[in-house]
């Protein structure tokens, strides 16, 4: 089964370090649209670009939540009770030194005829244009962030990993509710080797072809790295499964960094976080109380610039009805560069 990483909050997906990640670390990238059709021409020239080359799927959201089946139903209460919280209410209030006329733009196919009109009884829509209105950013990027939780659960034919590039979505999408379940965030910090910004699309999706295998395989690791430490029942736990698997990374990422220099492709390392929902509660008190628990890393043989660890988090009620939520990843978060990290020249 295919593995998707569907970025939110926009259509557009920004073309640095996210891309740059996802495209080589997944099988495919998608994003949602109001389109209907895949030869719309509004789509940007380079979703055009990775729609030719199989690298993008889109997801055409006026057809599913055409779908009236109990997991909508589920979806527009989720969103409706949560927007009528005291919780979301203390979020959408900002300190006095951060201005509040931050809006957002959600076209109209993207909502629900119930969703639109709660969106109206409770004052969230400032404005109303052709085909779109205007709502505050938080409610916006919460509406986003759970819609793409949504595609995620209803899609049955590939794996879908709701995606981002700012902590701030991701916390908005995923702890915007009182009502939380405990969490794990899995954590590569300046590990993965990515090709600096200017590289084109083009040499990117090159070197994804000819070294499918080899990104696979790191790939598998991750995913094996991650299934044991949600397993962990204990910060020791934890350190040793990281610890196990630490000389397996260090020789994986040696042997990617390898194929970027044979290739001519310079590349930072850059990090990312992935949000798990955890099996055993023992470690999440564990992690609240100690902190994050890490093991450096060498991603290059001489160097100690990166580790791998976990911290605690939480996750939002409505990903816990979601059965797939065991095996998989809640939610990637590929972070900025760190520029001073070039690891090939």
């Amino acid at each position: 089964m295919d593995r998707t990483l569907l970025y939110y909050p926009t259509i557009d997906i920004p073309t640095d370090n996210w891309l740059c990640s996802a495209l080589l670390y997944t099988d495919t990238v998608s994003s949602i649209v109001p389109y209907e059709r895949i030869n719309d021409t509004r789509f940007t020239d380079t979703l055009k670009f990775l729609i030719d080359e199989k690298q993008y799927k889109p997801v055409f959201i006026k057809q599913l939540l055409s779908q009236y089946t109990e997991e909508f139903q589920e979806f527009e209460r989720f969103f409706i009770d949560t927007t009528n919280s005291i919780e979301f209410e203390r979020r959408m209030v900002r300190p006095s030194y951060i201005s509040d006329q931050r809006y957002y733009e959600l076209y109209n196919q993207k909502l629900t005829y119930n969703i639109q009109q709660h969106l109206k009884d409770k004052g969230f829509i400032t404005k109303q244009t052709n085909g779109a209105i205007v709502t505050d950013e938080i409610v916006g990027t919460f509406y986003m962030g759970i819609l793409a939780q949504y595609v995620a659960k209803t899609t049955k034919d590939a794996l879908v990993i709701p995606s981002t590039d700012k902590k701030t979505y991701e916390d908005i999408a995923f702890q915007s509710t009182g009502q939380k379940i405990p969490a794990m965030n899995f954590i590569l910090s300046n590990c993965l080797p990515v090709p600096v910004p200017g590289t084109s699309l083009k040499e990117i999706i090159k070197f994804k072809k000819a070294h499918r295998n080899d990104l696979i395989e790191f790939r598998k690791l991750l995913t094996v790295t991650q299934d044991k430490l949600k397993k962990s029942e204990s910060q020791q736990d934890a350190l040793q499964y990281q610890i196990e698997l630490k000389e397996h990374i260090e020789k994986e990422l040696n042997t990617l960094n390898a194929l970027y220099h044979r290739n001519k492709i310079k590349t930072f390392l850059s990090s990312f976080e992935s949000l798990l929902k955890l099996e055993t509660p023992k470690l999440f008190q564990s992690l609240s109380l100690i902190g994050a628990v890490t093991t450096p890393i060498k991603p290059i043989a001489g160097l100690i610039v990166g580790s791998i660890g976990v911290s605690a988090s939480v996750l939002s009620v409505y990903q816990e009805k979601k059965d797939e939520i065991n095996k998989s990843e809640c939610s990637y978060l590929f972070k900025a560069q760190n520029k001073g990290l070039i690891v090939n020249e």
